[in-house]
């Protein structure tokens, strides 16, 4: 699934365990689609492993007050990421007011769409979680984060004028506060 990159951004308490917060660099629609897909076999697995699918949803969706949730997307005004996450439930994609929300949704869909063709779930998540395999690379150093995202991109498929704009305005901004 190639390589993820991470900031780790700050620390977390939940329960008696300290986490990570982690900003990706490269590989938020990687991760996204798998997190998307991991809720959707959650849901497939509620009727016939309705355990299993609770296990799922605990790594999903964290049980402390404030329900954090696994991922938290960017753009996601409507919080359509966080309400699949937390409830499984999406409305239909003509809703979506911007082109993010628009494209948030489609994954949504196209997701469950997926899994829906599955007859065992269970099969599909040992495959997704025996056989995806990442290679994390965190970063430590904050000004090296717009020199990694680019330095990722140019090997791979073309970047957006508008991820490459953005690139370089936080290099710009990082520099000036510096």
């Amino acid at each position: 699934m190639a390589t993820v990159v991470g900031l780790c951004s700050d620390k977390r308490v939940i329960g008696p365990k300290l986490h990570s917060v982690i900003d990706i660099v490269d590989g938020q629609q990687r991760l996204t689609t798998l997190v998307l897909l991991l809720k959707a076999i959650e849901r497939k697995l509620a009727c016939s492993q309705p355990d299993d699918a609770r296990d799922l949803q605990r790594l999903l969706v964290k049980g402390d007050d404030l329900a954090l949730i696994l991922l938290q997307t960017n753009h996601d005004s409507s919080n359509y990421c966080a309400n699949y996450l937390r409830y499984g439930d999406a409305p239909a994609v003509s809703d979506a007011q911007t082109l993010a929300d628009k494209t948030l949704l489609n994954a949504i869909h196209e997701c469950k769409s997926f899994v829906d063709k599955w007859n065992y779930p269970m099969e599909l998540l040992t495959i997704v979680q025996n056989q995806l395999h990442f290679i994390f690379y965190q970063i430590t150093n904050e000004a090296s984060v717009h020199t990694v995202f680019e330095t990722l991109n140019d090997r791979g498929l073309d970047v957006s004028w508008l991820d490459k704009l953005k690139n370089r305005l936080m290099a710009v901004y990082f520099y000036h506060q510096a």
